[in-house]
C-alpha cells in the first residue's frame, strides 16, 4: 500500500515537480525503473528500496511513497506505506523526505493551502 500526500499548491506543475525533485535528488535519490514504473529511489545495498512518485496536476503536487518489502536482499514481495509498522526504520528518514518536499514547495512561492498525507491506498 502506497502513502499519498497532496500538496495543494499555486506553483506551476512543471515548477512543482521540478522543485521535489531536488530535494529527492539531495537527499540521495535516483531517477529510475522499479518494477517497470519510474520512480526515484534511494536504498541501503540491496535492502529496504525507499520508493516515491511525483505527478503534477489541478494545482496539486502527488507525492506518493512507500517501502518495497524483501524476503532476502535482491528478493521483493509487495509494498508498504509510511503507516505500516514494516520496513519502519528507513521510512522515518522518508518521512523527513516528505516534510522536506512540503516545506520547499511552500516555500517557492506556492500559496500555503496545506498539505495532509491522504492515507493507505
Amino acid at each position: 500500500m502506497k502513502t499519498k500526500t497532496i500538496l495543494k499548491t499555486n506553483l506551476p506543475p512543471d515548477a512543482a515537480k521540478s522543485i521535489a525533485a531536488g530535494v529527492l535528488e539531495d537527499n540521495g535519490y535516483k531517477f529510475t525503473l522499479f518494477r517497470n514504473q519510474k520512480v526515484w529511489r534511494h536504498n541501503l545495498g540491496l535492502v529496504f528500496p525507499q520508493l516515491f512518485t511525483i505527478t503534477a496536476e489541478n494545482g496539486n503536487l502527488v507525492v506518493e511513497s512507500w517501502a518495497s518489502n524483501f524476503i532476502i536482499p535482491g528478493i521483493y514481495f509487495g509494498e508498504s506505506g509510511l503507516a505500516s509498522i514494516w520496513n519502519f526504520l528507513p521510512k522515518i528518514s522518508m518521512k523527513e523526505v516528505l516534510v522536506e518536499i512540503a516545506d520547499a514547495v511552500l516555500a517557492k512561492g506556492a500559496k500555503p493551502r496545506g498539505y495532509f498525507p491522504k492515507g493507505e491506498e
